[in-house]
């Protein structure tokens, strides 16, 4: 008899993590519903009911991800292919889920969550972090790890859509301090100070025609320690020709 209790808390956990997990997705399918509903029903407002499946997509991936450990290793496959982006660290400590909210046309709004782990704890949080255009948030494709003097920085690749021409592409850092994410890192040397992100607006088009998606732009070397970002003409044209920030110990500086 005493068996009974323990195999039931054994298979809790996996149980709660499947009926959270298909939760989440049903949710953020209202999304995709409400963005594309086109009923006549004078008592429901297509915005209101859109802006209200964010928020409740948000507090529902809130909740899973800060209570749930195995989250931060989970491939959310599903989710994934209904449009969620996920990127993870190198270490697997540091995440950021981001969304599109569907609420704009060519210029895109996209929310953020960021989740990681410090000290054995799990926390997952919205953080309002300044991004190259405030009011429409970014989304990030890849975190990458610096080590020094015993510290850990993330770089994360963050992307902007403001039309179906102007784009931005930055790499920002974080870093976690005693359970509290940190996202003003400043570790980039440039002509005009110490600086948290490196990026650069530019037009799409003038890449439209690169094979990978998103267009990768920024790249890190993880051996050499260096950011590598492509020369942007006034017009937004990007060109072939790169220029190099590496990592000398305590700054990123031009080389």
């Amino acid at each position: 008899m005493k068996l009974i209790p323990v195999l039931f808390l054994f298979f809790s956990v996996p149980v709660y993590a499947q009926h959270s997990s298909s939760d989440l997705l049903r949710q953020f399918e209202r999304i995709s519903y409400w963005a594309e509903y086109d009923g006549s029903d004078s008592k429901v407002d297509k915005y209101d009911s859109l802006e209200h499946a964010n928020q409740v997509f948000a507090t529902k991936l809130l909740a899973y991800t800060s209570r749930q450990p195995s989250s931060i290793t989970d491939t959310f496959t599903a989710l994934r292919d209904k449009g969620l982006r996920i990127a993870t660290s190198d270490d697997g400590l540091f995440r950021i889920y981001s969304w599109d909210d569907q609420g704009g046309g060519t210029m895109r709004y996209f929310k953020t969550i960021f989740q990681y782990k410090n000290d054995g704890k799990l926390y997952s949080k919205i953080i309002r972090v300044e991004t190259s255009q405030e009011e429409l948030g970014d989304w990030y494709s890849d975190i990458y790890t610096l080590k020094n003097a015993g510290k850990t920085y993330y770089l994360a690749v963050k992307h902007g859509i403001y039309s179906s021409k102007d784009c931005y592409q930055g790499i920002k850092i974080f870093s976690i301090v005693n359970g509290t994410l940190q996202h003003d890192v400043k570790l980039i040397k440039t002509k005009t100070g110490i600086r948290n992100e490196l990026g650069f607006n530019f037009d799409f088009f003038s890449v439209v025609d690169r094979t990978e998606r998103p267009v990768k732009l920024i790249n890190y070397n993880t051996n050499e320690k260096a950011i590598s970002i492509p020369i942007v003409w006034e017009n937004g044209k990007v060109t072939s020709k790169l220029i190099i920030y590496k990592f000398t110990g305590e700054y990123f500086e031009k080389q």
